[in-house]
């Protein structure tokens, strides 16, 4: 029961990531981690995040920076294919203590550039390393939203237009997950089954997320996601 509890929220909280702010993912990541093989719990949350990806999509589809979008996605393969690779050779408690530990890093970057003044422009290497970075830490534990939002701070670029950059970043990214997890194995017709009882969640959460983002202060709501997100990393590291 309490594995089903934790899953709930988990889905909750990618509902809430998709329509506001993405730290709240992290934490998701860390709780199915914490309840689930590491391995069979990136899946798993990739399923739940594609149906939250769906509704982020359509809600903010007015406003992407498609000029962002285009000059990112294509060096996210790479680190995807990377990602798939390390999966598929590491051990399953070594997965958990990299996603901890990548959580936790992630975090730190996130909020040590809270607050820096913004370049006119970001160069190439920057873009291919954020792209092949969201690659890498999205496919080994769903944590692509910190390089993403590392970059995207460092740009001109407005609440909604961020959130909806985001969300077709990672409708693009995680749909192109999606077939290197099937081939190794971590998905599956009951996994997908056992997991449809959760989209009304993630439902709702996206629902919430899009009221939470026009009344709660970013910086403090970030700052609490941050927090809770580093300290399920820590959790994961530490157990």
């Amino acid at each position: 029961m309490t594995g089903i509890l934790v899953i709930a929220l988990g889905a909750l909280l990618i509902g809430v990531s998709k329509t506001s702010i993405g730290g709240v993912g992290m934490v998701a990541t860390a709780l199915f981690a914490d309840v689930m093989p590491a391995r069979e719990s990136t899946a798993a949350v990739l399923l739940l995040l594609i149906v939250g990806d769906l509704m982020a999509s359509y809600t903010y589809r007015h406003d992407v920076d498609w000029k962002v979008l285009l000059r990112l996605l294509p060096s996210v393969l790479p680190g995807v294919v990377l990602g798939s690779w390390f999966l598929a050779v590491t051990s399953d408690s070594v997965i958990r203590k990299v996603i901890g530990t990548v959580i936790v890093v992630m975090c730190v970057a996130q909020w040590s550039l809270r607050g820096r003044p913004k370049p006119d422009h970001l160069p190439l290497s920057a873009t291919w390393g954020t792209g092949i970075t969201a690659g890498f830490t999205s496919m080994i534990a769903n944590a692509g939203g910190a390089p993403m939002a590392i970059y995207l701070l460092n740009m001109h670029i407005s609440v909604r237009r961020y959130l909806g950059t985001t969300a077709w970043f990672f409708f693009v990214l995680n749909l192109t997950k999606l077939p290197f997890s099937i081939h190794l194995g971590l998905l599956h017709l009951q996994r997908v089954e056992s997991l449809a009882w959760y989209v009304p969640l993630v439902a709702l959460g996206a629902w919430l997320g899009r009221r939470v983002i026009t009344r709660v202060s970013p910086d403090h709501f970030q700052l609490i996601m941050l927090l809770s997100a580093g300290a399920g990393g820590l959790n994961l590291l530490l157990r």
